[in-house]
């Protein structure tokens, strides 16, 4: 039998984390809906038991942030986290107490618990239990989904780029040698360029990443950058490497192939790094 794994990260540090929040989920099971109130914002929360567990139907690949909080007889208490009724982890509820207050009974609630769940592909529900006898609420947040490293299928050369003691490939186009990249949408493509500074190039520098496909221009990226100052060639000394501009392709449903060339610049090459959403490599 194939064993799935469930990843469930607590969050401690959130710059550290590359998602972007979506949209907030209504649970599918739950005992009340309650409005928590701040000095700013409120925010909408589901209460549960360990009678009456929250449940909530996902549909995966997915990645769920989850927002726990505890009434004060359920601080500290442990609860588990379940994937259709496996129990993937057990932890506790914060003990601190929070600013934030229920809107009507103005009562304080725990500080926030907060864990991502990486739902994996296909039907499934997600439930939250605590322990003992009391209430807990929570609220769960879809998250964008995590982008991953995508190859592409020709080059015309690689380069090892390094920054700070680490080292990142970079694919290499010019106006006549293009990068190639096949995918199957719908999907996007998020591409990192960096101009490739010759000794005599200085200050700010335009060039254009022009996209083909079937032979016909499709997108024409028009960028602005400068030299970067941490970052360089462990092969190639003689290329200067500008600091990374983004872009982000929105690709149709259906196979394609595209070449990504350099277009106007007084540089002879550019170097590229692509990204997609994971559920992109399942297709």
């Amino acid at each position: 039998m194939k064993r799935i794994t469930y990843l469930i990260v607590p969050l401690i540090i959130l710059s550290s984390f590359q998602f972007l929040f979506a949209k907030s989920l209504k649970p599918d099971s739950y005992i009340n809906k309650v409005i928590l109130e701040g000095s700013k914002n409120n925010y909408i929360y589901y209460s549960f038991s360990n009678k009456k567990p929250v449940e909530l139907k996902v549909t995966g690949p997915k990645r769920i942030k989850v927002y726990l909080r505890a009434y004060n007889d359920c601080r500290g208490t442990e609860f588990n986290i379940l994937v259709d009724e496996n129990v993937i982890q057990t932890d506790k509820m914060s003990k601190g107490l929070s600013k934030y207050k229920l809107k009507d009974t103005k009562e304080n609630v725990s500080n926030a618990k907060t864990f991502n769940v990486k739902i994996p592909s296909g039907e499934h529900t997600l439930i939250l239990k605590p322990f003992k006898k009391c209430i807990s609420i929570c609220r769960f947040v879809e998250l964008e989904e995590e982008l991953v490293l995508f190859a592409p299928t020709k080059t015309y050369r690689t380069l090892n780029l390094i920054v700070k003691e680490k080292g990142y490939d970079y694919y290499l186009c010019t106006k006549d040698e293009p990068v190639e990249v096949s995918i199957i949408g719908p999907t996007t493509i998020t591409v990192y360029a960096r101009l490739n500074y010759s000794k005599e190039m200085r200050g700010t520098q335009h060039f254009k990443i022009i996209v083909t496909e079937n032979g016909e221009s499709k997108y024409n990226y028009k960028l602005e950058t400068n030299i970067s100052e941490v970052s360089y060639y462990e092969e190639e000394k003689g290329l200067l490497p500008s600091k990374a501009e983004k872009f982000t392709i929105k690709v149709n449903k259906g196979s394609h192939k595209f070449k990504f060339y350099l277009g106007d610049s007084a540089a002879n090459t550019a170097a590229l790094r692509f990204f997609v959403p994971e559920s992109a490599l399942q297709k």
